[in-house]
C-alpha cells in the first residue's frame, strides 16, 4: 500500500471512530506521518470525498433493499387482494358482518353471501387493480 492510501485510511478511520474535527484530526495526522498542514489538508479533502461516496453507496444500498421488500409484501397483497375478489365475483367467499345484538349486548360476527352490489363493485376493483 503506498503512502498516500496509508494516509486517506487512517483519516477514513479517525472520522469513522466519531474523530470527525478537523483540528483533531490534523492534531493525529501531522507528528504521525510527519507531514505539513497543506499536505494534511490535500487528504484530508480526498477522504472527506471518499467517506462522503461511501455512505452515499451505503444508503442507496439499504434502499434499494427495503424497496425491493415493500415491492415484494405489495405483490403478496395484490395477489391476497386478487384471490379474495375473485372468491367474492364467483360467490365462493362469504362477506363477514358484524352487529351489534341488543338482546346479550356483545357484537356478533356472522356470514352471507354477498349481494349483487358487493359482487358488481368487487369486480369493478378487480379490473380497476389488473388494468382493465
Amino acid at each position: 500500500m503506498n503512502s498516500k492510501q496509508t494516509y486517506i485510511d487512517f483519516i477514513l478511520n479517525e472520522i469513522n471512530n466519531g474523530n470527525v474535527r478537523y483540528n483533531n484530526v490534523c492534531a493525529l495526522f501531522c507528528p504521525t506521518f510527519g507531514v505539513t498542514l497543506q499536505t494534511f489538508n490535500k487528504y484530508w479533502k480526498a477522504a472527506n470525498r471518499l467517506y462522503n461516496e461511501l455512505e452515499s453507496a451505503k444508503k442507496e444500498a439499504i434502499i434499494d433493499s427495503e424497496l425491493t421488500e415493500l415491492k415484494s409484501k405489495a405483490k403478496a397483497n395484490l395477489r391476497l387482494a386478487n384471490k379474495t375478489l375473485l372468491r367474492i365475483i364467483k360467490k365462493i367467499d362469504l362477506v363477514e358482518e358484524k352487529a351489534y345484538d341488543l338482546t346479550i349486548g356483545k357484537i356478533i360476527v356472522y356470514y352471507r353471501e354477498p349481494n349483487p352490489m358487493e359482487i358488481i363493485e368487487a369486480i369493478k376493483e378487480y379490473n380497476r387493480i389488473n388494468g382493465i
